[in-house]
């Protein structure tokens, strides 16, 4: 049953997940799984992304989650973190071994993910060595909602844009940590996201990660204060 059927006016609310809760992560890493498949790390499965991509970094506080949830049910997140930099460069690097068993387990269950490593290794490394000035930004690291929750039926009946509402939750934390811009790199194909985003106010900018072309989207904070 979708979401739209359910009931007239659902219950919506934007709740920061913790890295003790388990049930959180797991709804988290499942949407991640579904709905960005595209990604470099998705073709891993759930169990590490909920494990090494979440929860390690999300206990080191590198990393902050908060889901949307519809009548107490995970429908999309959003993940991002007040320090690029260290990100970028620690998140993973403090668990090696921990990735690295937990990457031999997801081949051991599925081998065909093995064709998924050189890609995933080049698009990281390509993060790392950027060069990039960070400072002036936090970055939304991934960010993901159910086609149903975006419906125009679901935003006639809630008055809610998830996708904006999500966006908008990162960008007011990411101020308060005192972050003057909000960035996000998007699949250059992915051309609804980035009209959307078009439509919010954000900037864009061609760049490339491990060969891939991507859009680097970037928001004024506030929120809102770069709107057209």
């Amino acid at each position: 049953m979708s979401i739209e059927s359910e009931r007239a006016a659902p219950a919506v609310r934007i709740r920061e997940i913790d890295a003790v809760d388990e049930a959180g992560l797991r709804a988290v890493a499942g949407l991640h799984e579904q709905l960005l498949d595209f990604g470099p790390l998705a073709a891993l499965g759930a169990d590490f992304l909920r494990v090494v991509c979440y929860r390690a970094p999300m206990r080191d506080g590198l990393m902050r989650v908060a889901a949307v949830e519809v009548d107490d049910v995970a429908v999309g997140f959003v993940a991002y973190t007040v320090d690029s930099a260290r990100f970028h460069t620690e998140a993973l690097r403090r668990h090696v071994p921990l990735a690295g068993a937990r990457m031999i387990v997801a081949m051991a269950r599925d081998p065909r993910r093995l064709r998924a490593v050189p890609r995933i290794l080049r698009v990281l490394r390509s993060r790392v060595d950027d060069h990039e000035d960070r400072r002036r930004f936090g970055e939304v690291i991934g960010i993901a909602v159910q086609p149903d929750a975006v419906s125009a039926g679901f935003r006639r009946r809630t008055g809610r844009w998830l996708s904006r509402d999500l966006v908008a939750h990162a960008a007011d934390e990411l101020h308060a940590a005192g972050k003057e811009q909000l960035r996000m790199f998007v699949a250059s194909e992915n051309t609804r996201t980035l009209l959307l985003y078009q439509f919010l106010g954000a900037t864009f900018e061609r760049v490339e990660h491990g060969g891939e072309p991507t859009t680097a989207v970037t928001f004024a904070l506030p929120f809102g204060a770069g709107s057209r």
